[in-house]
């Protein structure tokens, strides 16, 4: 699994966890910013993802088990969309030394039936489907706050993943998430962050899992679901805020 840390030594350590078709490189404005609150932050790319090897039989279980290896001395967990639904997993194994969770646009829902309906959606549009326009709305999920602003360098990033991910991978992963519902509060504190552009109905959905999950509930104006590359100064800021309590 390929890593980097970013920030100070002897600072608090923080794991990230990538979404679907991404690598712990798309997060690295983040990870400085966070750098900046005194946090240093591991990024991974997980098994399958950008060109990495693919664990021998990939899914949920595996790829846990694949994380928690790379938890020692972590404090702080942070999981992005699927990413979210991992570090969620991960954390329920309550890991030693974990103190806090933040899931950032987690690849999770507040009922069963509504991540079995949403997901199959995102299966066909997403993981089948075409997803290389970025206008507000691509119908791909990933929407931002201003299209026009949104770095280039991360969208070409994002595209190179995707061709380079093990779709097997993805398939297992991505067809399994309902199976990790109904979700449950984590015996970590836990912090929520969600992008506002994502739209209301979006908003009123990660309201009732932040609820769910017993989670406090932060949200980005200037971001939509991918959250980095957006607003990372006010992101780090809300998270380093949740981390030192």
């Amino acid at each position: 699994m390929k890593r980097v840390d970013v920030g100070p030594r002897d600072g608090t350590r923080a794991l990230l966890l990538h979404g679907n078709d991404l690598c712990g490189e798309f997060y690295r404005p983040l990870a400085e910013a966070l750098a900046g609150h005194g946090l240093c932050t591991t990024l991974v790319t997980l098994p399958g993802f950008a060109g990495e090897a693919p664990l021998p039989a990939p899914g949920w279980p595996a790829m846990a088990e694949a994380v928690r290896g790379e938890l020692d001395g972590t404090r702080v967990l942070i999981g992005h969309s699927l990413g979210g639904a991992l570090a969620w997993l991960v954390a329920r194994g309550e890991p030693p030394g974990l103190e806090r969770v933040v899931l950032l646009e987690p690849a999770l829902l507040p009922w069963t039936w509504l991540a079995r309906a949403a997901l199959d959606r995102y299966r066909r549009t997403v993981v089948h489907g075409a997803t290389d326009r970025f206008e507000s709305w691509s119908g791909s999920f990933h929407r931002v706050a201003d299209a026009a602003r949104y770095p280039r360098w991360a969208i070409d990033l994002y595209l190179a993943c995707r061709r380079t991910s093990d779709r097997a991978t993805v398939d297992a992963l991505v067809g399994a998430l309902p199976a990790l519902h109904p979700v449950a509060p984590l015996p970590q504190p836990t912090c929520l962050v969600r992008g506002e552009a994502s739209g209301r109905l979006h908003g009123f959905v990660h309201g009732r899992l932040a609820r769910r999950l017993g989670a406090r509930l932060e949200r980005l104006p200037r971001a939509g679901h991918w959250l980095a590359n957006e607003d990372d100064a006010a992101l780090a800021a809300r998270i380093a805020g949740f981390v030192r309590g």
